[in-house]
């Protein structure tokens, strides 16, 4: 999936019902959780997914009226 990040539990990861929520980095949210392992919460290396939200931010700037803060690494 292009713009996605691929997530690997360490404890778990998502799971079915997750898809829409968000995807936090140091306390700044930069992706939307789209993809998630039916054995997730069982497994801790199972992998999910999360869609960037960078490549969307003029978009949502604009549509939303709101503008983002640049992201802190």
């Amino acid at each position: 999936m292009e713009y996605c990040y691929k997530l690997k539990g360490i404890d778990g990861i998502s799971n079915h019902g997750d898809s829409g929520g968000p995807f936090f980095v140091n306390d700044q949210l930069v992706g939307v959780n789209v993809t998630g392992s039916h054995v997730a919460d069982f497994y801790p290396n199972e992998v999910s997914g999360s869609m960037q939200l960078a490549p969307f931010v003029p978009w949502i700037e604009r549509t939303a009226g709101v503008k983002a803060l640049e992201f802190e690494r």
